[in-house]
């Protein structure tokens, strides 16, 4: 099932978009990030897994992005998947300056299958 998670960041502490529950997996087909101020900001988008309850990130998708004054980046136009997170995996999002930054990620939630054959 297609699902939208949005956040809006005013300070610089990182915000999870969202946490792939046990079970499942999310393929994200569309990133949205978009600077509501009149000034250029930065922002951080990554994928993040959790190891000893310590977040690593795994990859940087926006490592400290430029986004214009009322500008947004956007990856993805609908023609297929970007990235696949898998359970417990996350996606989580900062800005570089306090402001009025919004993200924004389409996903598709997608339980696991029982057994995976000859997969390693």
């Amino acid at each position: 099932m297609l699902y939208t998670k949005h956040a809006t960041l005013l300070t610089t502490d990182p915000v999870t978009l969202f946490k792939v529950p046990k079970g499942f997996h999310a393929v994200i087909s569309y990133i949205f990030v978009a600077n509501h101020a009149g000034s250029t900001n930065t922002a951080t988008l990554y994928w993040d897994i959790s190891v000893n309850d310590v977040s690593v990130p795994q990859v940087y998708i926006y490592d400290g992005a430029s986004v214009a004054g009322s500008g947004n980046n956007t990856l993805g136009n609908g023609g297929g998947p970007l990235f696949v997170l898998h359970e417990e995996e996350s996606l989580k999002v900062s800005a570089g300056s306090a402001g009025n930054i919004e993200a924004a990620v389409t996903i598709d939630l997608i339980e696991n299958p029982s057994t995976l054959i000859n997969f390693s």
